[in-house]
């Protein structure tokens, strides 16, 4: 039985009554730090291993690449370090390997490397000030190349920020108005208040003391007619709503 341990520093493989074996290590290659690894199994039998080579430190962004590392044996041996995306001035991240083997042209399977890249922290990402961005690379010969990245994030997702990219104005598919925050705000604590943060935000900011939602969850908000659909609010055990 095969079994996969994956640390921050470093990734290692068990096989059932065997010695651990070390895939990836820090200071491996020129990179400081490994993290956010991924395995995926080939139809010869060969193990892909793919990891986030972070260049200077063990933080999340930064000058990050996506690694590889090949196994022939059923994880007994790892090949020398293969550098497969480096974006240049953004990070690459989140490596998520996939095999196609329903291609009728290519029996053996076609290998997709899905990642996701980032030009500043994911923090000032959710505030609007950088950009998150999805692409793929593609291998024909079992990972032994790779293609050049192709971008899909129109594909799968809507960002809004033109002055990074044109393609990238969509405006928030739902807006906030004052009927629908007044029906909301029958159902939390008066020690809650509810404020506008543009069109599309809504801010929720305790006063004094009292208890305050840990979450807001919703698969979909719809506004029809002021009505809710599909809300559901989640609150720590003491049932603020």
């Amino acid at each position: 039985m095969l079994r996969c341990f994956f640390t921050a520093l470093i990734v290692v493989c068990v096989m059932g009554g065997r010695a651990q074996v070390t895939v990836f290590s820090s200071d491996e290659g020129g990179y400081a730090f490994f993290r956010i690894p991924a395995i995926v199994g080939l139809s010869r039998g060969d193990l892909l291993a793919f990891a986030e080579g972070r260049v200077n430190d063990s933080g999340d962004f930064g000058n990050i690449d996506l690694v590889m590392k090949r196994s022939r044996d059923n994880c007994r041996t790892w090949s020398s370090l293969q550098l497969v995306v480096d974006q240049t001035n953004v990070q690459a991240g989140n490596p998520a390997p996939v095999v196609d083997l329903l291609d009728p042209e290519h029996p053996k399977g076609v290998g997709y490397l899905f990642y996701n890249t980032g030009n500043i922290h994911e923090n000032e990402v959710r505030k609007g000030n950088g950009v998150r961005e999805v692409w793929y690379v593609r291998s024909m010969d079992q990972g032994l190349t790779w293609s050049t990245p192709v971008n899909i994030t129109l594909q799968t997702h809507r960002p809004n920020l033109p002055a990074f990219n044109e393609a990238y104005s969509f405006e928030a598919e739902h807006e906030f108005d004052s009927k629908g925050i007044a029906k909301l705000s029958k159902l939390k604590d008066p020690s809650v208040a509810l404020k506008f943060e543009g069109k599309s935000v809504l801010k929720m900011e305790a006063s004094g003391n009292g208890m305050f939602p840990i979450a807001v969850k919703a698969n979909r908000i719809d506004f029809d007619k002021g009505e809710f659909k599909g809300l559901h609010l989640v609150s720590d055990t003491r049932k603020l709503f």
